[in-house]
């Protein structure tokens, strides 16, 4: 069982309640054992001066987001789309609760890549596009 969890949720809180669940629907003659192999908190980030940011936003994130709109417009020839994607990357909420830092999470898939599909897919044009539009952010955000 995976589930996807959102803002406000742990994922110790599902955990334990998924858990419970299962157990206390298990009829007596049958037995049921819960192995825990992962979990990861939920993290959502809302780029700055957009409906529902925080309005004391770093001034690191500000930037960071400045600087990937004009580096993927760049390189992709077109302004880039936010959507409100979920994900499981455990480690994004780790970084951000351990050491305050927020991530830009950059999605450069298309319906045709049918993502986590036995037939997975990648167009190579854009894996070109987005290591020079990474290349140029990199390089925006390093202190020099």
């Amino acid at each position: 069982i995976t589930c996807r969890l959102v803002p406000n949720q742990t994922a110790d809180e599902i955990t334990s309640l998924v858990k419970e669940v299962i157990e206390s629907r298990c009829p007596p003659q049958v037995r049921v054992e819960v192995k825990v192999t992962g979990g990861g908190d939920p993290y959502v980030v809302i780029p700055p001066g957009k409906p529902g940011a925080d309005q004391d936003s770093p001034a690191l994130l500000k930037k960071a987001f400045a600087a990937a709109e004009n580096r993927i417009e760049e390189a992709f020839g077109t302004h880039p789309i936010y959507l409100r994607e979920g994900g499981s990357i455990p480690i994004i909420g780790d970084l951000k609760r351990v050491a305050g830092l927020d991530s830009l999470l950059i999605g450069l898939f298309t319906n045709e890549d049918n993502l986590h599909a036995p037939n997975e897919s990648f167009h190579l044009g854009i894996m070109n596009k987005a290591i020079d539009a990474f290349e140029k952010l990199f390089l925006d955000l390093a202190d020099r």
